[in-house]
């Protein structure tokens, strides 16, 4: 009667959840990388490298070599070979 024990205990026991059926796991869609992103750069002739360097002489007639940070793009995706497995997959693997 408005207190908060009003009610009987057998009341409150109907109240139990019902059982969920079973689901078998599954497979993530995004288990296997297929394409990674490239770690080499073009430069504006074409040519694919981790790094590009130029001649650059000074004025007292010595030849250095310094490295060429402008004018270069990204390679992109590049397709892996063979499928890989994803880093953060969260199945279990076991082989017997």
């Amino acid at each position: 009667m408005g207190l908060l024990g009003s009610k009987s205990s057998k009341e409150q026991d109907n109240h139990e959840p019902a059982p969920r059926p079973y689901k078998a796991p599954v497979a993530p869609s995004n288990l296997l990388v297929l394409h990674r992103l490239g770690s080499q750069f073009f430069d504006a002739d074409g040519d694919l490298a981790h790094e590009f360097y130029e001649q650059v002489s000074s004025a007292d007639g010595r030849v250095t070599m310094r490295r060429v940070t402008h004018g270069l793009r990204h390679q992109g995706m590049v397709a892996l070979e063979h499928p890989r497995l994803h880093p953060d997959c969260p199945c279990v693997m076991l082989m017997m």
